[in-house]
């Protein structure tokens, strides 16, 4: 998770674009997702700190939700509102 929240839009475009270009691979929407697995992992990198570990910061989500695990990963994207409302 630190090798990916540490990537550039350099790297995505120098490096992982031409990677899965290379595989056939590409398409239109690839460098805003890997721009956003790079937003997501700087994220959870953070929240990974802030809770000690990543098992912490996402036990601490499931209990803000009842334990219900669906109900976790419906609201992961916004995770600050549902772990402030504990």
């Amino acid at each position: 998770m630190q090798y990916y929240s540490a990537l550039t839009k350099s790297d995505i475009i120098y490096t992982f674009i031409p990677w899965f270009k290379s595989y056939n691979i590409g398409y239109i929407t690839l460098k805003r997702d890997l721009t956003n697995l790079i937003t997501t992992a700087c994220k959870l990198c953070k929240s990974s700190q802030k809770y000690g570990s990543l098992e912490n910061f996402i036990n601490t989500l499931l209990e803000a939700n009842n334990s219900d695990a669906k109900l976790l990963v419906s609201q992961f994207g916004s995770f600050a509102s549902v772990v402030s409302r504990k």
